[in-house]
């Protein structure tokens, strides 16, 4: 090598050396240590909030810098930090190892809790808050060693900033009235939640003039009625007053409401409906005031609802014979305001036997004294397989031209229970199946114990005096089976089409008798083995024959 140009690169790179020893000495440049990390300069946290210590579980973590960060050693995507974390105590020494990796394994990831990460504008701190209210327990916030400022300095250690979460202890909950209402001053009871893990404790309503009720918590989580009256009507309550739950004396915050100066005196208003399934009877009641709700069945046994009285009906269930579902219709009513409230409950009595008989009662009553129950109705579970039959074919109709236009397939319920027909279909001689119903109904469509419906074409006209309430199924097609009935029919099935398949419910066997024109063919009983017969003049559409 040239002696000359060893001696001119040498200057050079004393010369770069004392240029960047003088940046540094004036914080133009960085330095970097031989892992590429940068060098301490006195980059610092000034403020993390909350600050160490006993905190609730539910709230964000501050972590406020001296200077701008560098944003993408603070955020590993758009909302999530892989170097300002919070973990568990306990895994903080494995969490600080995780950190000091360039990407954690999955493994170590898991150990940090899920929390999403905002940055302000200027970088100069980051906020996590966890997705899930912490639990009781020890918790720490660990940072990153490899976080930098923008100009590149390193952070300075930072230890674990360490918090505990106490475990809240078990309290009671206002049931209703809601916690922060106002309520009539006539309010007969206020029901209560108790959970588990306070037994024998007693808790007390207070008021400004000292306990109005009290009750000791039971052993296992329960909801228990606290009665402010002996009898109606009651007056206990005052104007103005803010009632609280309290243990030892001492009122829980948030479980009070204060009393109106006004009082209800109506029942509320119910709208139930009542659903039945093959094993099940559910209601969904709507009410204008909060109240308890109660739906009570009791076993038809053959006899007329309509037969059946209220007095009949409570010895009934007096004597263990009625299935009993209760529950809560709660809503943020205003106890002098003249709009009603919207409440809502669904109760539903499970395990019932398929096509059976019940009397059904709705039963709403509310906190301040009143009452109001439905009439009895009487409802039925439906059939495992539909049990509906064939029992009357018009082929022949009587009336005006196009004589297709007054065909139609009666179908018969003789019961027990209710039948779904949503699915069913007429399968001809070809083998073909044909649904009666031709559009999807938005609800089943349910035929009730003695009920009958027709099927019929798109095309059909009543040229019949039906009865007031007979279902009418149209089928997709402009006549039945598409080419309509034959005058002679052929066998015809009624069949169950589900996923695995068709299932035969009721057949017409073919070979009847031929009937003039205007006459049906109609079947002598629900016995799969009765004879048909020619019927009536017009037929009998929708009437026993």
């Amino acid at each position: 090598m040239n002696e000359n140009k060893l001696v001119k690169d040498m200057t050079v790179a004393i010369a770069i050396g004392a240029v960047c020893a003088a940046a540094i000495w004036m914080s133009g440049c960085t330095r970097l240590s031989t892992e590429g990390e940068p060098v301490a300069s006195g980059v610092r946290v000034t403020q993390v909030t909350p600050a160490a210590g006993t905190i609730e579980g539910q709230g964000s973590f501050r972590v406020e810098f001296s200077a701008p960060m560098e944003p993408s050693l603070l955020l590993s995507d758009v909302n999530t930090s892989q170097s300002v974390v919070l973990v568990h105590a306990a895994d903080v020494t494995s969490a600080q190892a995780a950190l000091a990796r360039t990407h954690p394994t999955d493994a170590e990831a898991a150990l940090f809790i899920a929390a999403t990460a905002v940055v302000d504008p200027f970088a100069s701190s980051i906020t996590l808050t966890p997705v899930q209210p912490l639990g009781a327990g020890d918790f720490a916030l660990v940072l990153s060693k490899k976080l930098a400022d923008a100009q590149g300095r390193a952070l300075e250690a930072t230890a674990p900033i360490v918090y505990t979460v106490q475990a809240t202890p078990p309290a009671p909950h206002l049931v209703t009235p809601l916690a922060g209402s106002s309520v009539p001053k006539n309010l007969e009871r206020v029901r209560v939640e108790f959970p588990t893990g306070m037994p024998g404790q007693v808790v007390t309503l207070e008021g400004p003039n000292g306990t109005l009720a009290a009750a000791v918590a039971p052993d296992a989580a329960a909801t228990i009625e606290l009665e402010l009256c002996a009898s109606s009507p009651c007056a206990r309550l005052v104007p103005g007053d803010k009632l609280s739950l309290a243990i030892a004396g001492v009122a829980l915050d948030a479980e009070w409401f204060t009393v109106a100066d006004c009082a209800r005196d109506a029942a509320p208003s119910m709208a139930p409906t009542l659903t039945a399934r093959d094993v099940s009877i559910s209601t969904q009641v709507l009410l204008d005031w909060p109240a308890q709700v109660m739906l009570e069945l009791a076993p038809d046994d053959d006899s007329q609802p309509q037969t059946l009285d209220d007095g009949t009906f409570d010895r009934l269930c007096d004597r263990g014979a009625c299935l009993i579902a209760q529950g809560t219709a709660r809503c943020a009513s205003t106890a002098c305001s003249a709009l009603p409230a919207s409440c809502a409950a669904t109760l539903s009595l499970d395990g019932l036997t398929p096509g059976t008989n019940w009397v059904a009662r709705v039963t709403a009553q509310d906190d301040e004294g009143h009452r109001v129950s439905t009439p009895l109705q009487g409802i039925s579970t439906l059939q495992a397989l539909p049990g509906v039959v064939l029992s009357e074919l018009m082929a022949s109709p009587p009336g005006p031209e196009p004589k297709s236009d007054g065909e139609y397939v009666e179908l018969w319920n003789p019961g027990p229970g209710a039948a779904d027909v949503t699915n069913l279909a007429l399968v001809d001689a070809s083998g073909v199946p044909h649904a009666i119903l031709g559009t999807p109904p938005p609800q089943p469509v349910i035929l009730q114990p003695g009920a009958r419906a027709l099927v019929v074409g798109q095309s059909f006209d009543s040229r019949y005096p039906i009865p007031e309430g007979t279902p009418i199924l149209r089928a997709s097609t402009k006549r039945l089976l598409v080419y309509g009935l034959a005058d002679s029919l052929p066998s015809l099935v009624l069949a169950q089409d589900t996923a695995q398949g068709l299932t035969e419910v009721s057949r017409y066997p073919g070979g009847g008798p031929k009937c003039g024109p205007g006459l049906s063919l109609e079947r002598s009983s629900a016995d799969p083995l009765s004879t048909w017969r020619c019927g009536v003049f017009g037929g009998s559409p929708g009437r026993a024959p």
